[in-house]
């Protein structure tokens, strides 16, 4: 019974990576893409995970991509471009991002291309106060 419940944890890894402490989940053809990323308040020049799970939209079994190609920009500015073979059917990696502002997180895959939008907060003590009042009340 031990042994079942621990394969049963190792296959919820990727449901449980993907989303972390914040995301989005869109549907592209027969595809759901599950992004994620953590911490939910993204601040510049601090560490950012993010993850991207792929799923088909019917069956809900998780598609294993053989590569996923990723492009972080600002504006018309690229900052990072890569590409990801995925190991364990997702793919996680972590950025900072040096300013706040919106950033693009453009996604391919076979058949796949999409653009998330994330917001980096502002360090400002305004901002700073106001994003930990709202954390303190969200609980």
């Amino acid at each position: 019974m031990r042994f079942a419940k621990l394969i049963f944890l190792f296959l919820l890894i990727p449901l449980a990576v993907a989303h972390l402490d914040d995301g989005k989940d869109v549907t592209i053809g027969d595809t759901l893409v599950d992004f994620g990323y953590s911490p939910k308040h993204i601040q510049p020049n601090k560490e950012t995970t993010m993850a991207l799970t792929f799923f088909n939209k019917t069956t809900k079994e998780v598609i294993d991509p053989e590569k996923v190609w990723v492009r972080i920009s600002k504006e018309n500015q690229v900052l990072f471009t890569g590409t990801f073979k995925p190991q364990l059917q997702y793919v996680s990696f972590s950025f900072q991002f040096p300013k706040s502002g919106t950033y693009d997180i453009k996604v391919k895959s076979t058949n796949l291309e999409y653009t998330f939008n994330l917001n980096v907060e502002s360090n400002n003590l305004f901002f700073t106060l106001s994003s930990f009042f709202s954390r303190l009340f969200s609980w």
